[in-house]
């Protein structure tokens, strides 16, 4: 044959190439002839045959040929290789083309060409670099040896048949996630749970939460054998309802009695829960889901809570005055019928925040304010304003409004009273009438008494210096009654009877020459008169021979509380002329030291160092 003539036979497409798609043409297009296996024709027939097989095959084929492991695939294998090796990987020596995962198929390839046997991998991680991004595939995937006699060990190559399983081992092990994530939380949930299976209701499952509350296995039993006190109870039948109707039941609060211990007492549970219906795919019911929450100590409370407002309501409606209740917000929900008899309002009607309507318009924003406070802070509320009666009549009520709370100190209810003040307004002002009568009465009789000292006193035998000391008495005793007076008698403040009694003293050039400190000391009318006068005495004899009658002289006046009926109290004179100690005892004098003494159950020193008299007072402070 001339050249010619064999050139035209080389050109011959060989049968066993037909077809293929786009790796038929590219496998018919290649130079076989420059590489180790030469002109397709020439090819063993065992090698022709597999890759006839491989480009008639839609399943993912590859092939390793020969020493070099040169390499055939198709198109459905061409698809999971991405650009890095599609094309380029036809033709081309095995090692090289896998050098980043020879590690895995290396010796799976050398097992089946030393003539030992195929290898099968089922979901088997081999990653490749595709797409400019290396990936974990899943494989499954055999490799099968290529009978040839002539070759080593009776093996011409290596037939790879494979599909990737990616998606079908993520989507497995997403699944598997899935069912691990639900199982810890049917495991970890609060709540209880149980999987019961077929019409004898038997558990599948139970979290923890359902066998802590039952206190027993019951996994593989029926209901009735697991919890046969709760069937004795109605809950099978229950069961047997819903599996029966395909229709969920559910209960709040439900009681169910049950020997959580084999030999311990039947204790009484109270519980929320759901039996839900498992349907398969026929719309057949073919198990129940349990699922609920142990709410035994809500329910007590609850149970304790309505019997606490029936007796609180039974009392209530003995008392004579107005009193109701209201939710932790604040909306009441309950009034006494003293309300509705006084208001005259339909009953109900001023629930919630229904009481506005008996308010003065004028006062109920500063009431509704002071009550939203209240309900804020939780802090009791307490305050006097008027409410409209039936008659449309206001009349002033004093409220008292004070939170109750449960063991954990959450607010659960308010209770108020509304109690009629308007006899007891009239009682104060009539008091208030005749305290000022007699104030009135008093001073007149003071002024009178003032007035025959006065001309008494005017007799040009009389000395000016008495009659001065007796007015001043008078005026004295006149000023601590006006405080008092002003305190409706019921006492008054230290501070305050020393204001008076320096009044006159205090000021010189616009200074004060008086500095009073000192807590607040409440003092009865008698221990409050017997202190305005001896004050005075001791202001008097400071202006006449002490520290006020120099220009720079000054006196302090403190006091303290010592234990709960002490007083302390120091006078203290300073910048005055030089004190010499009194060769005798003046009325002034015994007036400060017996009076007080006697009076205030306690004693008084009264000394005379050179820069200031000092005069010290300890008393009790009990009551008249």
């Amino acid at each position: 044959m001339n050249t010619e003539a064999a050139a035209a036979t080389r050109t011959v497409t060989p049968a066993f190439l037909d077809g293929g798609g786009e790796m038929g043409r590219r496998i018919r297009a290649h130079d076989w002839a420059a590489s180790p296996l030469g002109p397709p024709a020439d090819w063993p027939q065992s090698l022709k045959t597999m890759v006839r097989l491989l480009l008639s095959s839609g399943h993912p084929m590859f092939i390793f040929w020969g020493p070099r492991l040169i390499q055939f695939y198709n198109d459905a294998y061409a698809r999971s290789i991405g650009p890095e090796r599609h094309p380029s990987a036809l033709g081309a020596e095995g090692q090289a083309c896998w050098a980043e995962i020879w590690d895995i198929i290396g010796p799976q390839i050398d097992q089946v060409m030393s003539g030992r046997g195929a290898t099968w991998r089922e979901d088997d991680l081999v990653p490749i670099t595709r797409n400019g991004v290396r990936e974990d595939v899943w494989w499954t995937y055999s490799y099968s040896p290529i009978d040839e006699p002539a070759a080593a060990n009776g093996v011409g190559g290596v037939l790879v048949v494979c599909s990737e399983t990616t998606e079908r081992v993520r989507e497995a092990r997403r699944s598997d996630d899935e069912r691990a994530l639900l199982g810890r939380l049917f495991d970890q949930a609060p709540s209880f749970m149980a999987l019961l299976e077929g019409p004898d209701h038997r558990f599948q499952l139970a979290n923890p939460s359902y066998q802590q509350l039952v206190g027993r296995d019951v996994i593989g039993r029926t209901v009735v054998e697991a919890l046969p006190e709760a069937a004795s109870q109605g809950y099978v039948d229950l069961l047997d309802g819903v599996y029966r109707t395909g229709q969920p039941f559910r209960a709040l609060g439900s009681r169910l009695l049950l020997q959580t211990r084999p030999d311990g007492p039947m204790e009484e549970r109270h519980l929320d829960f759901v039996y839900q219906p498992i349907v398969d795919a026929a719309g057949a019911v073919t198990g129940i889901f349990v699922e609920g929450s142990d709410v035994t100590e809500r329910s007590v409370a609850e149970i304790a809570r309505r019997e606490s407002d029936d007796r609180f309501r039974t009392l209530a409606e003995n008392i004579p005055t107005l009193c109701w209740m209201a939710q932790a917000d604040g909306d009441i929900f309950w009034y006494n019928s003293r309300w509705y008899e006084y208001t005259g309002a339909p009953q109900d009607s001023h629930v919630g925040w229904g009481w506005e309507a008996v308010h003065d318009p004028a006062v109920l924003p500063e009431v509704t304010a002071r009550w939203k406070a209240s309900i804020a802070s939780g802090e009791p509320f307490e305050m006097t304003f008027p409410l409209r009666g039936a008659d449309g009549q206001f009349r002033p009520f004093l409220t008292r409004i004070v939170p109750l709370r449960d063991p954990e100190g959450r607010i659960v209810r308010w209770f108020g009273t509304n109690t009629d003040v308007s006899e007891h307004r009239r009682q104060e002002q009539h008091l208030r009438l005749m305290v000022e009568e007699l104030n009135h009465r008093v001073k007149n009789t003071l002024a009178t008494v003032q007035s025959i000292v006065d001309q008494t006193l005017r007799r040009k035998d009389s000395a000016p210096d008495l009659r001065e000391d007796l007015t001043s008495r008078l005026l004295a005793l006149s000023r601590a009654h006006d405080v008092l007076t002003n305190e409706k008698w019921s006492g008054a403040d230290l501070h305050e009877i020393a204001v008076q009694a320096a009044a006159p003293y205090r000021r010189d050039a616009g200074e004060d020459r008086i500095a009073l400190s000192g807590p607040e000391v409440r003092l009865t009318p008698r221990t409050a008169i017997a202190l305005a006068l001896a004050l005075h005495e001791l202001a008097t004899n400071a202006a006449k021979y002490g520290a006020l009658s120099a220009p720079g002289g000054r006196v302090e006046l403190e006091w303290s509380r010592e234990g709960q009926h002490d007083l302390l109290m120091t006078w203290r004179e300073a910048g005055g002329p030089t004190v010499s100690p009194p060769t005798r005892t003046g009325f002034g004098s015994r007036l400060i030291q017996r009076g007080l003494a006697t009076e205030l159950q306690g004693r008084v020193e009264l000394s005379f160092p050179p820069e200031g008299v000092v005069c010290t007072v300890w008393a009790r402070l009990a009551g008249d």
